[in-house]
């Protein structure tokens, strides 16, 4: 049986992740004025508080909260759309 909760959280953090993105493209591009994951992971650390985890090079499912009130930051703000 597949659980629906399970796919509507994932598919919640991809699109809050997808909104953030479209932030970050748009305000905050990192050091060299071009979007790039790495810079982008650094962006959602340092004003989010998450950690956005990657494999081979591209961003995974998985994400780690460095700073609570950061990330009730990103709740707020992409959250329920």
């Amino acid at each position: 049986m597949i659980d629906n909760s399970y796919i509507e959280r994932r598919n919640t953090y991809w699109r809050m992740l997808r909104a953030a993105w479209a932030d970050y493209q748009a305000n905050d591009l990192g050091p060299y004025g071009e979007p790039n994951f790495s810079s982008f992971n650094y962006f959602m650390q340092r004003r989010y508080g998450l950690k956005v985890n990657m494999t081979g090079g591209n961003i995974d499912s998985s994400y780690q909260i460095v700073d609570d009130k950061k990330h009730s930051l990103f709740i707020l703000k992409y959250g329920d759309r």
